[in-house]
């Protein structure tokens, strides 16, 4: 707790994409390298409860770790080849260090002198009398098979490691390549270093985020499904083993986030990749690892088993033309937030949008039912029979019930002109409309009690009115805010002065405090309302 106090709050220098590498390296370490195998327990466990005896096979991993860090070239200029480059040495000598330990550890437990005839060829094939550097012997005794191959492979990872050091430090080194594990066959190691051959394979990586800024989530989706077709149907005439990369899913509904159940079983084949500014709370702790491996396999096998069904040839022409509609609708009040760019978003650029994604649904439902009275009970039944438009609906309606227009006014009144005040008031009842259009249960968020309590959370509120205020003198600097006493006896009584008390941002063009506030609250906001956006 003491550490959690006294550790800044707020990043003041973006991370460079090498430093977002060794952060999310650190987590293999501390949670991934031994909450797999704890997973893959799990599943062994559970096919064999439902009458399934074989074991999931040791070289057919059912859960891979792939990183697009150092190599995402999605409008980041600090990304170049040599970035690219540094990170994959970082990871190869990340990845040859973990294995150097248990390597070590497995020389330590394996001294049997018994084993399968191929072995001993390999043995013999193997040098002779190595070093044994973190046990009792000096030297690995001929009669110990196990001992003298994990030392040829102990020596070898010892070599990765250290060439990739030496190049990332000096760009170049003593040691040759050959002595090194340089590919998957040699060392088990999925190492992605550009040159994610296909061989047969080939993955796509999906970004929502981008086109839903550019026309709204209802057209972004539609447009991104179509498209994930097409090159399914590309793959297939040659022959191509294609899997889908979906981009985001740790983030808000509006860069391709949402509940994890609910995405997969939507989307054709896939793999999901967690927005690197997010991973950091997903995989921090072993238990949270171990729930959402058990959340991916688990909708993963139900979309293997009960895969979506095609949409009707109507559906279709319905959801294009609505997707004109939404597209039109979005664009004619899309904004730009600049305040957001004050955040550090690991190496990404600051400044993004921040735009309502239920923007273009209530214009779009309006016109179907306008068209044809008979769409209403089309889109209900799009609804009840198609799980991506199932999903589609049930995300806007996520995120209806985490909305508040209560607080929206608040922003309203404060932050902007009087002559916009109208604008705002226009939007609160567009929101009001659209929710009622599109709600696809009898009260929002009946089917997730938890998370209906969650939003009624004080501390997100407090927050929010934090923010607006913040904001406001930020905007206005002759805004004056008449202080009350401090709640606290222990900031009452104490003698030190405030700056003592809160470090604050000396490079700060705004008065004492406000930066460093603004970002506190959307540190607070966004973990509170989570996927919404």
């Amino acid at each position: 707790i003491q550490a959690a106090f006294r550790t800044y709050e707020i990043r003041r220098t973006p991370l460079t994409p090498q430093d977002e590498k060794r952060a999310g390296m650190s987590y293999f370490h501390e949670t991934i390298w031994n909450g797999v195998p704890k997973f893959l327990r799990r599943v062994d466990i559970a096919l064999k409860n439902i009458g399934i005896d074989e074991r999931v096979p040791y070289n057919v991993p059912l859960i891979q770790f792939s990183s697009w860090m150092g190599g995402d070239r999605d409008g980041n200029p600090r990304v170049t080849p040599e970035v690219t480059r540094d990170v994959c040495l970082l990871a190869r000598m990340m990845a040859a260090n973990l294995y150097c330990n248990q390597i070590e550890n497995l020389m330590f437990e394996l001294s049997m002198w018994r084993c399968i005839d191929e072995f001993r060829l390999m043995k013999s094939k193997g040098t002779q009398g190595k070093m044994l550097q973190s046990i009792a012997y000096k030297t690995i005794p001929p009669t110990e098979p196990y001992r003298v191959i994990l030392g040829d492979v102990r020596d070898k990872l010892n070599h990765t490691r250290e060439r990739s050091r030496q190049l990332l430090s000096n760009r170049i080194s003593d040691i040759p390549e050959e002595a090194t594990f340089t590919n998957v066959e040699q060392a088990s190691l999925y190492l992605r270093t550009g040159i994610n051959c296909i061989n047969g394979k080939q993955e796509v990586m999906i970004g929502y985020s981008d086109l839903g800024k550019d026309v709204g989530r209802l057209s972004a989706v539609w447009e991104l499904n179509k498209a994930q077709e097409e090159l399914v149907k590309v793959a297939k005439k040659y022959g191509v083993k294609m899997t889908m990369f979906l981009h985001g899913r740790g983030g808000t509904v509006g860069r391709g986030g949402g509940p994890t159940h609910l995405a997969i079983l939507s989307q054709p084949r896939i793999q999901l990749m967690v927005c690197s500014e997010l991973q950091f709370k997903v995989k921090s702790l072993s238990n949270h690892l171990e729930s959402n491996t058990c959340r991916y396999t688990a909708a993963t096998f139900e979309h293997v088993m009960n895969p979506p069904v095609s949409p009707k040839p109507e559906w279709r022409a319905l959801l294009d033309a609505m997707a004109v509609v939404a597209t039109e609708e979005y664009r004619s009040v899309a904004t730009l937030e600049l305040e957001y760019g004050l955040q550090s978003h690991g190496s990404l650029l600051g400044r993004k949008q921040d735009l309502p994604i239920w923007l273009g649904f209530g214009a779009a439902f309006k016109y179907a039912i306008k068209k044809d009275v008979r769409n209403l009970h089309m889109l209900q039944d799009m609804y009840k029979h198609w799980p991506f438009f199932r999903v589609i609906i049930d995300f806007i309606e996520m995120v209806f019930a985490k909305g508040d227009p209560g607080i929206a006014a608040l922003y309203n009144k404060l932050l902007v002109s009087k002559d916009l005040w109208a604008f705002g008031e226009k939007l609160r009842t567009n929101f009001e409309e659209t929710k009622s259009l599109t709600a696809g249960h009898r009260d929002l968020l009946e089917g997730d009690p938890y998370l209906k309590l969650r939003l009624g959370d004080s501390y997100i509120t407090t927050l929010n009115v934090f923010q607006a205020y913040t904001l406001k003198r930020i905007c206005d600097q002759n805004y004056n805010v008449t202080l009350r006493p401090h709640i606290s006896k222990e900031i009452m009584q104490s003698s030190k002065s405030a700056l003592e008390l809160v470090t604050l941002n000396p490079t700060s063009e705004y008065a004492p405090g406000l930066e460093d506030t603004l970002i506190l609250t959307m540190k607070g906001i966004a973990p509170g309302l989570q996927n919404t956006g």
